[in-house]
Parts: structure tokens; sequence; C-alpha cells
């Protein structure tokens, strides 16, 4: 079997359709809120006032990303187990969904400025070698190991989400990727959407009222 086929066969093994379009629908739910925060609340204002306010979108964004996948996980949209380890610097933290159900893998969000940029290297988050390896390699046993996945996003300066892959990275590009699409998944209603992006808007409001209040000295 070719390398790319292999690559693909396994991801096909860890992402059905169903998990790809809630991965996806998360991506969705997660910069509704944001819009609606910089929209509709009384955070509004203070967002809206300065340039630092619109500096900052990109880091909000990230917090909204966080509760919306925290979210379809708890509620066992994905069969993941959400968490937020610390990067190797130790002065931020990145999303990481770990598989609960099926085959055991990690997958990692990453953002990118234009629909065909890959991801830049990172120690959490390996990337697999670009060169295809000889059958009779002693190495080649390394590539039926693909225990880490990516899905990226962006949206070019719109306030939705716009382009983004799900796949295996390589150091240079994707071994096999599938573009995250709008599709059907569990719990897929529109009350039942309303009532996660109302849950949502909250958290995130909760989560800037209270760093407001701590940069803000005393009360």
């Amino acid at each position: 079997m070719e390398i790319h086929d292999s690559y693909k066969k396994k991801f096909k093994e860890a992402f059905p359709k169903q998990t790809i379009h809630a991965i996806r629908a998360a991506f969705d739910l997660g910069y509704e809120s944001v819009d609606n925060l910089y929209r509709n609340t009384s955070i509004a204002n203070f967002l809206s006032e300065t340039l630092i306010g619109i500096d900052i979108r990109a880091d909000i964004l990230r917090a909204s990303l966080a509760c919306s996948f925290k979210k379809f996980c708890d509620k066992g949209i994905l069969f993941y187990k959400f968490n937020t380890p610390e990067n190797t610097a130790r002065n931020s933290h990145h999303i990481r969904l770990d598989s609960i159900y099926g085959i055991e893998h990690a997958l990692y969000l990453a953002r990118v400025e234009y629909p065909q940029e890959i991801p830049r290297s990172t120690l959490y988050r390996p990337q697999y070698d670009d060169i295809e390896l000889s059958l009779f390699d002693t190495n080649s046993s390394i590539r039926s190991r693909v225990d880490t996945f990516t899905a990226t996003y962006g949206d070019g300066g719109k306030h939705s989400f716009q382009y983004g892959n799900i796949g295996i990275l390589g150091t240079k590009s994707w071994l096999y990727c599938e573009p995250l699409e709008v599709g059907v998944y569990r719990y897929t209603t529109d009350q039942e959407n309303k009532d996660i992006l109302v849950s949502l808007d909250e958290e995130l409001e909760k989560i800037l009222q209270k760093g407001d209040k701590n940069n803000g000295g005393t009360k």
C-alpha cells in the first residue's frame, strides 16, 4: 500500500464524517460567540473603544473555542477528553482533545492565516516526516503509530470560520487531510445549538469580566 493510502486509512479510522462535522460546528459556534460578544454585550463598548480591543480578538477567539470544544466534549457530542496543557515555555496553554473511544489519538487546534498554510512546528505537536521510506527500511514501522492529528482554522480577517483542514501534518505539507465541512452531527436541533451558544456567550463574558476586574485595580 502506498504511503498516502496508509495515512488516509489511519485518518478515516479516527475521524468518521460525523466527527469532522461536529468539529466544524464547534469552530463555528466559537466564532459566533465572539461575534456576539463584540456586538451585543455590555463588554462590547470597551472592546470596540480602542484598537487594543481589536488586537486581542484572536486571543478572545482562542478562549471562545476552548469553551466551545469543552462543551462539545462534556455533552458527548465529541468523544474526547478536553485538555489545555501548558506549552513548553509555560507562558500559555494550547487546546488538545484526547480520544476516549476507538483509536487512541490526540487532536490539536492551530490557527492559520491563509487556506494552504501549514502550522509551524511545535514541540508539543509532533509532525511526521515527509520523506517516503522504503518498504525495506527498518524505520518504516514508525508510520504505523500515527496518533497525532491537527485541525486548522482561519478567517481571513472576517468574523466567521472561512477555511480549515483536519488531518496528519508532515514537516512541509499535509500527509493527508480533508476540509472541515459543515454537515450532520449528534445533537443537531436548532434549539440544542442555541442552548450551547447561549452558555458559550455567558461563559465567555464571565471570563472577560473576571480579567477586567483583575487588571483594573481595586474596586
